[in-house]
């Protein structure tokens, strides 16, 4: 879904915005490809969504928070 639309058809239902980053992508990598959807493990590709997405809310009063989780062997 177009992320501008998605702001504008949900602005008066919500207040917070959750999004969690895909983690482990490598689980679930062949399910992505399988159903034509490899555009989304793309990083650049979906920060360009939050960012439009942050850009709509913002606008809108709704509050955008966007989770980032790493496993453990990120922090070594």
């Amino acid at each position: 879904m177009n992320p501008d639309i998605l702001c504008d058809k949900i602005r008066n239902r919500v207040d917070y915005v959750f999004i969690d980053r895909l983690n482990y992508v490598t689980k679930t990598i062949n399910i992505y490809n399988r159903l034509g959807l490899q555009k989304w493990l793309d990083r650049d590709f979906t920060d360009n969504i939050i960012k439009r997405l942050k850009r709509g809310f913002d606008r809108k009063n709704v509050k955008l928070c966007v989770i980032l989780l790493y496993t453990l062997t990120n922090f070594f």
